[in-house]
């Protein structure tokens, strides 16, 4: 992706976890954000998968819980829409993936936003997100929330 355009929907992004609007991951490797790719397969093959900016924010004025996938280079303008109103959503930002490619892995075309609302799924991305998230400030409220998410069975 464009470096400029990365640099753009980074500024937006921080701004939108300063303000609360999104808690924004970040996958560290090509690795796990492979995984992360696999799982939203999986996730839209089981019908838990919500793509394109309108189903997105039409799922989100809803009201239901979703976690949000975006691409590398998703535009500023599309991450700003998803900060307006009240609601508060994680964001799983997949530096490595450009749209093209998410719309492949999930058997769609150019796809630069998505949400996973089956929520086992959704709980499982999320964790995975968690586990390669770098820096960790506080080790004991990251390992909280990763016991909480898996049902207690990180130790």
């Amino acid at each position: 992706p464009d470096d400029e355009k990365r640099k753009a929907a980074l500024a937006v992004l921080s701004t939108a976890e300063e303000d609360a609007k999104l808690i924004l991951l970040e996958p560290s490797t090509a690795g796990n954000e492979e995984k992360i790719l696999s799982l939203l397969g999986l996730a839209e093959r089981a019908g838990g998968l919500v793509s394109g900016m309108d189903a997105v924010l039409a799922l989100k004025t809803s009201g239901k819980n979703c976690l949000l996938c975006a691409a590398a280079d998703i535009s500023p303008g599309s991450l700003k829409r998803l900060r307006r109103g009240d609601d508060v959503f994680p964001l799983i930002y997949l530096r490595k993936t450009d749209k093209n490619e998410l719309g492949r892995r999930i058997g769609r075309r150019g796809t630069a936003l998505c949400a996973v609302v089956e929520e086992q799924l959704a709980k499982e991305i999320r964790l995975k997100a968690l586990r390669i998230h770098e820096p960790c400030e506080d080790k004991s409220q990251k390992m909280n929330e990763l016991r909480e998410l898996s049902g207690g069975q990180v130790k």
